[in-house]
């Protein structure tokens, strides 16, 4: 399979916020990047982890793969850099997330994922699992998402920041209410 093939399911053209149906090949798509991660980023990333909306079955999302390599620190991290660039990924810095390594991948002229490397013990880690976790698991929850980003969509169409200020309220709510099943759920096996 050509590489324009594989990532023929995912960008979105013009830069601008849409909202597509849930696309079976999008985990398929996730399963061979974590492979060629892992592969090339020996010994430095732990694990791979595919969140966001897009790793959600069945919840419509913005085509772009939203992917989490983990290192077990901030010199780990570094190490990776290289090569993660020479699986195609453009280093970004922090991207104003102090403690992240940012990285975006365009195919196409299309982006196609937005890679978030962190530390282990980075808080965004929990986070972000988590949320992925609870849509997964309750889903009314991910359908009252998916409505939401839909109208987001309609209204922020050529405003990217908008449309991800919109979400922060629903995300922090469910995030937290995430993290403290997970805590309640912890403590009661003690």
């Amino acid at each position: 399979m050509s590489d324009a093939s594989l990532w023929s399911p995912l960008g979105t053209d013009g830069g601008h916020v849409e909202i597509v149906e849930y696309r079976l090949e999008w985990a398929e798509i996730f399963e061979c990047e974590r492979a060629a991660i892992l592969a090339r980023c020996s010994p430095w990333v732990m694990e791979v982890h595919h969140f966001g909306s897009t790793s959600v079955p069945g919840l419509a999302a913005k085509p772009i793969l939203d992917i989490m390599p983990v290192v077990d620190n901030p010199s780990d991290g570094e190490c990776a850099v290289g090569p993660m660039t020479t699986l195609g990924y453009r280093y970004r810095g922090e991207n104003e997330l102090p403690g992240r390594f940012y990285f975006d991948k365009i195919v196409g002229g299309r982006t196609v994922v937005h890679c978030h490397m962190y530390p282990q013990d980075h808080s965004d880690v929990r986070k972000l699992v988590a949320f992925r976790d609870r849509l997964r698991t309750h889903r009314e929850t991910a359908f009252d998402y998916e409505r939401l980003k839909r109208e987001l969509a309609s209204k922020h169409r050529d405003d990217r920041v908008a449309y991800t200020d919109g979400k922060g309220e629903f995300i922090r709510e469910t995030t937290d209410l995430a993290l403290a099943d997970t805590q309640d759920g912890q403590e009661e096996e003690r």
